[in-house]
């Protein structure tokens, strides 16, 4: 009967199901419960609610845990992956690094997704007419550029994520947030094999984020640093004897440019 209430309840989508994930995990691990939707609905759960709510991260450490196991397939992971890059994109600051951070270790676990990555061939064209599929209504569903990614489809299997890219995380690079960007670069450098210089990320370091302690990092990473407010020192406010600083020259030569013309 417990078996069936916290299936039930995973079933049931929304808050319930983010408080059954713990309870099925122990069930599936310790008396082989099977539950043979539970991959197409944990990918029915990763949406703009999942990266707010305030039971984030225990979902995201329990998706971390579910989505670790090498035996899964590609196909399967990289819904996972792309669907989180997408979502990324909206997601107020602390939300994307969660989003990001759990994307990169899933990289780093799964190597076969590395062609996320490293694609560019394909993208930025109109998707045209031969890149329809035969689901009637929903060959409509939006698709960005040419990206084959259905972000609709709620089955992973048919989403079609192997074949895209993560373009996303390459948009995410100029985030106006450093800490953002700085998570986003990382997709960039290698991180498989003996040439690997990324390592797994925390999530739980980014799961308990806010505005506000976004910006109380920003400020103790700022104090005491001087702001940049030019590019160039200057010696002094007009100095014609510096190189490219006219100084009170270029106002002499205005005032004779305009009497010449008054002439």
């Amino acid at each position: 009967r417990l078996a069936e209430y916290l299936l039930a309840a995973y079933l049931n989508g929304g808050l319930l199901s983010l408080l059954a994930l713990t309870s099925l995990h122990a069930l599936m691990q310790h008396h082989n419960l099977e539950c043979p939707e539970f991959y197409p609905k944990l990918y029915g759960l990763f949406d703009d609610k999942a990266l707010e709510c305030t039971y984030r991260e225990r979902f995201f450490l329990m998706a971390e845990l579910f989505l670790g196991s090498a035996l899964l397939p590609a196909y399967l992971t990289a819904a996972f992956v792309k669907r989180l890059a997408r979502h990324a994109l909206t997601a107020p600051p602390d939300a994307c690094q969660v989003a990001l951070a759990l994307a990169l270790n899933l990289i780093i676990r799964h190597p076969e997704l590395s062609v996320l990555v490293h694609r560019t061939a394909g993208l930025g064209a109109v998707a045209g007419p031969a890149d329809a599929t035969d689901g009637g209504a929903d060959d409509t569903r939006a698709r960005l550029h040419g990206d084959p990614y259905l972000p609709d489809e709620p089955l992973p299997e048919r989403s079609r994520a192997l074949e895209s890219s993560l373009w996303e995380v390459q948009s995410l690079r100029a985030h106006y947030l450093p800490a953002v960007a700085q998570i986003a670069d990382k997709f960039s450098l290698p991180m498989h094999g003996y040439a690997a210089k990324v390592v797994r990320l925390q999530v739980d370091d980014y799961t308990e984020g806010s505005y506000a302690s976004l910006l109380r990092g920003e400020l103790k990473w700022r104090k005491g640093r001087p702001t940049a407010l030019a590019f160039k020192k200057r010696r002094a406010l007009f100095a014609d004897d510096e190189p490219d600083a006219p100084g009170l020259s270029c106002f002499a030569a205005k005032a004779a440019a305009d009497d010449g013309a008054k002439q």
